[in-house]
């Protein structure tokens, strides 16, 4: 994009299960409608897969070149935010089919935020390290992430390879 920005994109699956006592209490919310003591709903599982998009500014490469983007230095900070697609999904025998389940099951665009390390292992290889925070559908969640990334626009040093290019001239001459 521009020295020291990156566009990422990324993606993330967790599950969960709703805990016993929120399963009771709703339990008993929808008993009370109902017009009978409770409602025993059994467990609720929970998923999400999220598909992101983030701007990652890397102070260290800012005062850089345009055209050297390799990472020269093995760990570079970075703070970033950007939109990110929640897919949810909620499993229940009781929620099953419902439209409980479908209003549960919607897609939700979100913002979030991170900031962490990344660890250049070679030009195009990098592990990254990073906490995010994400808000979708009057939700809110950090995470603390580890994974690796594949640069794909990792040019080469300026000056290694104009260097290169004359090795090549004064071999073929």
């Amino acid at each position: 994009l521009a020295p020291g920005l990156h566009l990422v994109f990324g993606g993330a699956y967790w599950a969960s299960r709703y805990q016993p006592g929120a399963v009771r209490a709703f339990g008993r919310a929808v008993g009370a409608v109902a017009g009978v003591d409770s409602v025993v709903l059994g467990e609720i599982r929970t998923s999400v897969l999220m598909l992101a998009g983030d701007v990652r500014w890397y102070p260290r490469d800012a005062g850089r070149g345009r055209g050297a983007r390799t990472p020269r230095r093995p760990l570079r900070p970075f703070v970033g935010g950007g939109l990110a697609l929640h897919l949810p999904d909620i499993e229940g025998a009781p929620l099953n089919g419902t439209f409980v389940e479908q209003t549960l099951d919607a897609v939700a665009v979100g913002v979030g935020a991170s900031t962490g390390l990344d660890l250049a292992l070679l030009p195009n290889v990098t592990l990254t390290m990073h906490a995010r925070y994400d808000l979708f559908n009057g939700a809110a969640f950090a995470s603390l992430r580890a994974g690796a990334s594949y640069v794909f626009d990792a040019a080469p040093d300026p000056a290694r390879a104009a260097r290169a290019r004359g090795a090549t001239t004064e071999r073929t001459r």
